[in-house]
């Protein structure tokens, strides 16, 4: 959206290719959250402003490379984002496995009581949002503290989120790992002993990596070719902004 936005008040003629019903990637989702409702301000405000630079925009639309070779662009962005990184664990095709996206867009019903793999942003904030909304919840994570990977937050930010973990009474256990799902619950392994823990479902939130992406069968087809965003390299939002505006700013 930002390479697009700069793009066009630049003045190029551009057309933007979204595969989903709306703009705003995995911001639309995580603007479900209870913490992060402004990203849909961030979000309307890119619609109005591509709108009103007359940016043609296609939703619900994969960009193949027949429509971009169709197009024939002297500038090519590609964008296309990260997916939920998967792990393989014996059980990982029980009903009972869900993952922290589909948890937040409410694809999937979760359980009074659920355990989220990985302590990091991605699984603190989902397990947040659940805890507030009374389901009790455990953060396992193999690090020896939660939110230690990943792209580094805020100490405020940082803080406030561990704070309100603990308001809503979320166990956390650090060091561990998961080794199985079953029947039962979740099989974990912490300080060299094996726990089963009780649970309805197991929400895995181990990060994101970028998603396949177009970049290399197309960067010689056009005179510019650029990869932005998660497609890149995950980031954060602001990081993500700021690299686009960089790229669509000079070229």
């Amino acid at each position: 959206m930002e390479a697009a936005r700069v793009s066009a008040v630049r003045g190029h003629q551009v057309t933007l290719f979204e595969k989903s019903y709306r703009l705003g990637g995995k911001l639309k989702y995580s603007s479900k959250r209870i913490l992060k409702t402004a990203d849909d301000e961030l979000i309307r405000w890119y619609e109005i402003q591509l709108e009103k630079l007359k940016v043609e925009i296609c939703l619900d639309e994969l960009a193949i490379p027949e429509k971009i070779a169709a197009i024939n662009p002297d500038i090519l962005f590609i964008a296309q984002g990260a997916e939920a990184r998967q792990v393989t664990f014996p059980g990982n095709d029980s009903d009972k496995v869900t993952n922290a996206l589909d948890v937040i867009t409410d694809k999937t019903y979760v359980g009074p009581r659920c355990i989220a793999i990985g302590g990091g942003l991605s699984g603190c904030e989902a397990a947040l949002h659940l805890a507030m909304h009374r389901h009790k919840m455990i953060i396992v994570d193999s690090s020896p503290d939660i939110l230690s990977a990943g792209i580094p937050l805020a100490p405020a930010n940082k803080q406030m989120l561990r704070d309100l973990l603990a308001f809503y009474r979320s166990e956390i256990i650090t060091s561990a790992r998961l080794k199985a799902v079953t029947e039962d619950g979740a099989m974990i392994e912490a300080n060299g002993q094996e726990r089963l823990i009780p649970v309805h479902h197991v929400m895995i939130a181990v990060g994101f990596e970028p998603a396949p992406s177009l970049f290399k069968e197309l960067r010689h087809n056009y005179p510019q070719v650029y990869q932005l965003g998660d497609s890149q390299a995950v980031k954060n939002i602001r990081a993500a902004i700021g690299a686009a505006n960089e790229v669509a700013g000079r070229v």
